[in-house]
């Protein structure tokens, strides 16, 4: 409400802001490139909120928006010159107890760093296996009795399980804010 107060009031405010809706699974967000010229100089701030929310989705709907996603709004970000505030979650340290310092570099980050300190985590090695399962999963349909849903479900939670996350949520939502991290240039927040 301060805000609104000092920028002279509701009204003054509904005048200079303009909420532009897009779609994580398109380039660009959903937003024409018709669109983004007609934004480019004009957008100071973009606000993600968006991703899905279930913990344990099978992986695939929880990679495409809270990681290919988050590319796709990093690019628009990138062609409007402007600054990204991306809604995450507090839970991405994963399953570590005690304080985990905010200093903890992002990229590169997974859970389970201390208990196997000689091995990397990649965002692209992680898309590389989870196009490979997912692809693997949906050619075995033929030869495997369970759902492919299923066993895309549980390819996701043993996953995060073996980095050290909770669950697929909360590796993904890590994956999108280390893409942020790793942009050179990029002007975030989480």
């Amino acid at each position: 409400r301060p805000v609104v107060e000092r920028m002279g009031g509701e009204d003054v405010v509904r005048r200079k802001v303009q909420v532009v809706e897009g779609d994580l699974d398109q380039p660009l967000c959903g937003i024409s490139p018709e669109m983004v010229e007609r934004l480019k100089g004009k957008v100071d701030i973009v606000v993600n909120l968006a991703g899905v929310v279930d913990f344990d989705p099978p992986v695939n709907e929880s990679v495409e928006p809270n990681v290919y996603g988050t590319q796709d709004l990093i690019d628009l970000v990138q062609q409007l010159e402007a600054r990204v505030v991306h809604v995450s979650t507090a839970y991405v340290a994963g399953k570590k107890n005690g304080r985990i310092s905010e200093d903890t570099p992002i990229e590169g980050y997974f859970p389970r760093r201390s208990e196997n300190p000689g091995e990397p985590f990649s965002v692209a090695e992680e898309l590389k296996w989870y196009e490979q399962f997912g692809k693997h999963t949906r050619e075995s349909r033929h030869t495997n009795s369970r759902p492919v849903r299923e066993r895309l479900r549980e390819g996701g939670i043993q996953r995060a399980d073996y980095w050290g996350w909770t669950n697929t949520y909360t590796y993904t939502k890590s994956m999108g804010e280390q893409m942020l991290a790793q942009t050179p240039g990029l002007r975030y927040c989480i």
